[in-house]
């Protein structure tokens, strides 16, 4: 599984780990980026995006309702990582933020 952000065609973006499965994108640990206060003043945290429910267990999401996928900014990259996956921190992770479609179009 990847670390990404994925736009919904509600508006919503997660950041998740995912894996394109057929019509669907499985997404795991998904979160949206919340303004929270720190001592230093405001700052951005994640909130899980479906509150109250196992932030581990696999949610699939039709292709449907994707606009598409991209690679995150190092530093939310690093922040997601640290708190929700391995722990590790990736130098040069996402030198280009090109989004790539998820949708297919043509079918």
């Amino acid at each position: 599984m990847e670390v990404k952000l994925v736009k919904l065609t509600t508006g919503e973006a997660l950041i998740a780990q995912i894996e394109l499965k057929f019509d669907n994108v499985q997404v795991v640990k998904p979160v949206v980026i919340a303004q929270v206060m720190t001592p230093e003043g405001p700052g951005i945290g994640f909130r899980p995006w479906l509150l109250g429910t196992n932030m581990s267990q696999e949610i699939m999401i039709s292709k449907e309702h994707v606009v598409c996928c991209a690679e995150l900014d190092q530093e939310i990259y690093n922040a997601y990582n640290s708190e929700y996956g391995s722990g590790l921190i990736m130098g040069n992770h996402a030198q280009g933020r090109q989004l790539r479609e998820v949708v297919d179009y043509g079918s």
